[in-house]
């Protein structure tokens, strides 16, 4: 299921060097049912590729074993469904595209949220994803979804049946993939001369700065900045000319790419300004991941600590979204059903299951709140905004405690 790289997945030098362990864990997404044999678990531990400065997994995991079956359904979010309006209105702007004749074609569509917009204007819609459950949902609805990996042969194919789409879209998904080179090379091919490809991935420079460890996860076997990914780019013929730094994932950097032959492109400020950024706060550098390691460990001493407080006060601990950010979170700070009594998630594909390592079960929010806890950890704080609308509706007057970005603290109510 799993084995050490030996080479960097971007470009492929052998100068790696580790900074930060995180213990033996389990696949983040695997939720399981109480009586199920528990996951396996695997290394998670980071490194560092000298040459091209990409922090990245020491270890890969079979795709299959993530991504076959998932269990994150875009659609459940609000935040989700919003700024994929965003998205659609944002990149036609830049792609000039026309309903009468463009395509727009999305990696890792999971379940059409993001291009549903698309559809709704008019445009055709293809996605691909290798969830068979996200597909299937995704066809239901009206979307057009290939159950398959990507990769650029799949990228030949796709272009030898549908044609080339003038809009590309590639969320959250360049992170896990085991060979960048290829990946990008597929989205090249399947992307017309004069089209606008959307990268957006969680932004290395975000986990930095906000010490955002629970995004590391077996999923995510690179953690990409712009002064990573760019020469990738470059030596495709694809350019990026405007950079942003999305809402989702605590942070995402979003990269705007058109090929580098096309006569219209013009650089955008947006993007020296990410590259002036970088070089400031030293993201290539291995001294800075490695203080990064240190002030881990002491995050998650205090974060156990403060529960740990509430708890020998008698307090009731419960938890809102069984994120796969979540099962990096609690498994590395050893927290488990004695602490956090419960865990809510508005997914329903996740009630009646346990936590992987942790074994917290998850319930519906309604349930949670029937039982009256006294703390509230928004878990999934990514989506705090949403969450706590959910939990103050709710009418709960207890303490929530955010545990990320930086360090742990209780919000007050608003």
């Amino acid at each position: 299921m799993s084995q050490t790289i030996k080479h960097c997945r971007s470009c492929g030098s052998d100068s790696l060097q580790r900074f930060l362990d995180l213990g033996s864990q389990p696949l983040a997404n695997s939720l399981h049912g109480e009586k199920d044999v528990a996951p396996k678990a695997h290394e998670l531990c980071l490194c560092q590729c000298t040459e091209c400065g990409l922090v990245q997994l020491t270890i890969d995991v079979t795709a299959g074993d993530m991504f076959s079956d998932y269990l994150w359904v875009t659609g459940t979010s609000q935040t989700a469904r919003s700024y994929a309006k965003e998205i659609c209105n944002e990149i036609l702007l830049y792609a000039k595209a026309n309903p009468i004749g463009d395509k727009v074609f999305e990696v890792a569509s999971n379940d059409g949220t993001f291009l549903q917009p698309f559809k709704d204007k008019g445009f055709k819609v293809i996605g691909v994803d290798p969830a068979r459950n996200l597909a299937e949902l995704a066809n239901k609805k009206g979307i057009p979804t290939i159950s398959r990996f990507f990769s650029s042969q799949v990228a030949r194919e796709i272009v030898k049946e549908f044609g080339r789409s003038k809009v590309v879209i590639c969320r959250n998904v360049l992170a896990h993939i085991p060979d960048i080179s290829d990946f990008l090379k597929g989205l090249e091919e399947v992307l017309t001369p004069d089209g606008v490809l959307l990268i957006e991935v969680h932004y290395a420079g975000s986990i930095l700065e906000g010490l955002q460890y629970d995004s590391i996860y077996h999923e995510h076997a690179s953690y990409i900045s712009l002064s990573s990914i760019w020469p990738r780019l470059r030596e495709l013929g694809l350019e990026v000319f405007h950079t942003t730094l999305g809402p989702i994932s605590g942070g995402s950097l979003t990269l705007y790419i058109k090929k580098n032959n096309n006569k219209e492109i013009t650089i955008k400020p947006s993007v020296k300004t990410f590259q002036q950024k970088e070089i400031a706060t030293g993201i290539s550098s291995l001294e800075t991941w490695t203080d990064f390691s240190t002030n881990v460990k002491n995050h998650s001493k205090e974060f156990v600590d403060i529960l740990r407080d509430r708890k020998s006060r008698g307090k009731k601990i419960c938890g809102f979204g069984a994120s796969a950010r979540s099962s990096t979170l609690l498994n590395y700070a050893n927290i488990d059903r004695s602490i956090i009594k419960m865990i809510a998630d508005s997914n329903p594909n996740k009630h009646g299951r346990v936590t992987a390592g942790s074994q917290i079960p998850v319930v519906p929010p309604m349930e949670m709140f029937d039982t009256k806890p006294d703390v509230i950890v928004i878990l999934a704080w990514n989506f705090q905004k949403e969450l706590v609308s959910i939990i103050r509706k709710s009418g709960f007057e207890g303490e929530l405690l955010v545990p990320l970005p930086g360090k742990p603290k209780f919000i007050t109510k608003k």
